[in-house]
């Protein structure tokens, strides 16, 4: 089991071969994986924990996305379309901006739009770290950028950032996307 359970693990056919070369067991690879899996748990995956939805009009998570390639009839060029998508946590009821760039004034411009398309402005708005709204990530103690403070606290938002790298912290958006 301290072979399996170290960071990073051993491979069960590792661990099948010292066992047999260093210790002289004698097991079949197939009976050491039912002891592994029946006994010690060996490639269980964690449980799922399902996470309770905030109440209607509290929660919406936002993220862009890119396109692709697109050709943009005012520049006569083609160019990367980018899209912020609004998700409201409790409906799943989606707003999809396309924009160009992804800059603070495109997001909030997005925003506006979201929020007229909705209807009204959740209390919590939960983004991924892009730079043009999180300056500094921290698990913890993350630095919105300044200007979408301001707009955030025109707005009566308050940003709760995403951890880096755990798409699951926004599930809601992340699944469209």
């Amino acid at each position: 089991s301290a072979w399996l359970e170290q960071k990073p693990p051993l491979r069960l056919s590792k661990v099948h071969t010292l066992l047999a070369r260093d210790h002289g067991v004698s097991a079949s690879y197939a009976t050491l994986r039912r002891y592994a899996k029946d006994v010690l748990g060996w490639g269980r995956r964690p449980p799922t924990v399902r996470v309770v939805d905030a109440p209607p009009g509290e929660e919406a998570q936002i993220d862009f996305s890119e396109m692709g390639m697109v050709f943009d009839p005012v520049e006569g060029r083609m160019r990367k379309l980018h899209v912020l998508v609004v998700t409201l946590c409790f409906s799943r009821y989606q707003f999809v901006w396309p924009t160009w760039s992804q800059t603070t004034a495109a997001l909030c411009e997005g925003l506006d739009e979201a929020w007229r398309f909705f209807g009204g402005v959740p209390q919590r708005l939960i983004p991924d770290n892009a730079s043009s709204m999180i300056s500094k990530a921290d698990a913890i103690g993350p630095v919105v950028v300044a200007a979408f403070a301001d707009y955030a606290q025109a707005r009566g938002l308050f940003i709760d950032a995403a951890r880096v790298r755990k798409p699951q912290d926004k599930g809601r958006v992340e699944n469209q996307m």
